[in-house]
């Protein structure tokens, strides 16, 4: 397991296809539910004309508010769960049980009450087993296969997509809505259980502490992630892009139909068609969309899946025929496929492993509320062109206003931090007490851009007293412990940052691991015992081991030299040099062995 949580062992294939593939399932039930609900809505009379897009919008608005609420919940009480089919495994089983037979009740009811109430009790079920589902990419994947993983959980998501479109279409082409609802749910049942029978657990279940199952839920909402800015920003970005997706295939039927004048039956065949297009450009731009990311970065990648959107739904919006239309779809395609295959990779990279079903859920809120926030703005607005200008321009608005949210959705992508790869992850200070590594690694946080993260200012902020009161109150034994802890917190952030570790962490095994592994810059500042006790004998804050100070620095530097010299790290000899020649020096070194460092979000 590496410092960050997420395990180190490869995958073989099969086993990371096992993983993908209930996406399949997940994707083609809300694909195909909305292309069958809106050809219900347009085409058996239930709704006056020219309302279809606000009732479809009120139809699933109740379930998308149930999923905001619902996946990251559960997705944090399966972090916790412990039973014999692992921690993950009974969320996903009984919430798929429970999807076939809400769907079978959409499919029977005629009544927008009955169907709305139907479609909530699937969005509660089908995000009971999708947050916790969510998990298993951070818990089983290690780093060298998130490329690949990302690469197949966005191939079964698009197959997913094409056959819930597949199946809707179909539906309506034949006027055969039953069959169609329930095949939705025949295909989830099946990908289901290529995870519950064959998948396993991998990561060990969170501890309770004695906290009960109502403060673990309440925990999924906690103000901690606000802390996580790159995470908030990626969501945000991630919303508008599926936002953008979203209008494009949930009016679709409309745009046929009252743009180009399509009937029913033509207006199923052509989707299908459309969806074809969608399907080939997809699966043309997934798996090296993924293999870029691994080589070039993930955000270079997402900045041209939005470019691409942009320039498809431009298209699209403009088309003024069906085959111009599908010049738009099949650029829109490579942009859905690419950001399908990246996106994931980026999000589980930049999450905290041990919580990550919380995150991944949360993560989610974006793809549970992207179709109804797409249908109240662009439903709204497609209803208000229509009766305003005229019948048929009301989609072109939508789509038109789908081309903004790819605009500032490829903007909310800059503040995200993306970590790096195969370079320098953390750079730590470390020596003995009294070294300068605070002050230096200020100098070089502020240099690069950097976080500034001091074990001394970590140990107050926790406890609210300083190193000295800790070995007062507590102990040695007790201080050292705190120390190797919040060194170990800092190392496993998910964006770069100056650390400075306390002296003691060097004797901790676990610390010691954690400063060898890749991606970790060690920074060894040395002095002479008489400089070194000279420069914390009269510090307040700094605990004092005897009155002797500078046979107490020899002492130390006697164990913990050669522990800090087997980290092979760069070493710079202090006596006599000011902290910006420290600074200066380090920085140099870090160049030379690491190349260029960038400043966060670059």
């Amino acid at each position: 397991m590496a410092i960050d949580g997420r395990p180190t062992a490869t995958l073989p294939l099969p086993q990371l296809i096992r993983l993908s593939l209930y996406w399949l399932g997940l994707s083609s039930i809300f694909a195909g539910l909305s292309n069958i609900l809106g050809n219900r809505l347009q085409f058996t009379g239930m709704v006056a004309p020219g309302t279809e897009g606000t009732t479809l919008f009120g139809l699933t608005i109740g379930g998308s508010i149930v999923a905001l609420l619902v996946q990251p919940t559960v997705g944090s009480l399966s972090d916790y769960t412990i039973s014999r089919w692992g921690r993950r495994k009974p969320y996903i089983l009984v919430g798929s049980l429970l999807d076939v037979v809400f769907l079978y009740g959409i499919a029977t009811s005629n009544g927008l009450l009955a169907i709305a109430g139907f479609v909530i009790l699937l969005q509660f079920s089908s995000n009971v087993a999708q947050g916790p589902f969510q998990g298993y990419v951070p818990d089983l994947v290690p780093t060298q296969q998130v490329g690949l993983a990302s690469s197949l959980v966005g191939l079964m998501q698009i197959i997913g997509n094409v056959a819930g479109f597949t199946i809707g279409s179909i539906a309506a082409a034949t006027h055969n809505y039953l069959a169609g609802t329930m095949a939705l749910g025949v295909l989830e049942f099946v990908t289901m259980l290529s995870v519950v029978l064959r998948v396993d657990d991998g990561h060990a279940t969170k501890s309770r502490n004695g906290r009960s199952w109502f403060a673990i839920a309440r925990e999924a909402w906690a103000t901690d992630i606000l802390r996580e800015h790159s995470f908030l920003w990626l969501v945000s970005s991630r919303l508008l892009f599926l936002m953008g997706a979203a209008m494009l295939v949930i009016l679709g039927p409309f745009y046929l139909h009252q743009t180009f004048g399509l009937d029913e039956a033509a207006s199923g065949t052509t989707f299908l068609v459309v969806v074809g297009f969608v399907l080939v450009a997809n699966l043309a731009a997934v798996i090296p969309a993924g293999r870029l990311s691994d080589r070039f970065g993930r955000k270079p990648v997402l900045y041209l899946s939005f470019s691409l959107g942009t320039l498809g739904m431009t298209v699209v919006a403009l088309a003024p025929s069906v085959p111009v239309a599908c010049i738009g779809v099949v650029v829109f395609g490579l942009a859905s496929g690419s950001f399908l295959a990246v996106d994931w990779a980026l999000m589980t990279e930049i999450i905290p492993k041990a919580s990550s079903g919380r995150y991944m859920g949360i993560s989610n809120v974006a793809a549970a509320s992207a179709s109804v926030l797409a249908l109240a703005l662009g439903g709204t607005l497609m209803d208000t062109v229509d009766r305003v200008v005229g019948p048929g321009t009301g989609p072109r608005a939508a789509y038109g206003l789908a081309v903004l949210f790819f605009l500032i959705g490829g903007l909310l992508l800059r503040p995200v931090h993306e970590p790096p790869r195969g370079g320098v992850r953390q750079i730590v200070m470390v020596g003995l007490m009294g070294a300068g590594k605070t002050t230096v690694g200020t100098l070089i946080a502020a240099h690069l851009g950097w976080p500034m993260r001091d074990s001394d200012v970590q140990l107050q902020d926790a406890g609210g007293t300083t190193a000295r009161a800790i070995r007062d109150a507590q102990g040695t034994a007790a201080l050292h412990d705190l120390e190797a802890q919040a060194l170990l917190r800092a190392l496993a952030q998910p964006s770069p940052g100056v650390v400075c570790a306390a002296a003691s962490t060097i004797e901790n095994a676990a610390a010691r691991a954690a400063l060898a592994e890749p991606g970790v810059a060690v920074i060894w500042l040395t002095a002479a015992p008489t400089i070194l006790a000279g420069r914390f004998a009269n510090d307040p804050h700094r605990p004092i081991y005897g009155a002797d100070q500078v046979a107490v620095t020899e002492d130390r530097a006697s164990r913990r030299n050669p522990l800090y010299a087997a980290l092979d790290p760069i070493t710079i000899a202090v006596d006599g040099l000011a902290p910006a020649a420290v600074a200066e020096q380090a920085l140099a070194d870090l160049h030379r062995s690491y190349g260029q460092l960038r400043p966060p979000g670059r």
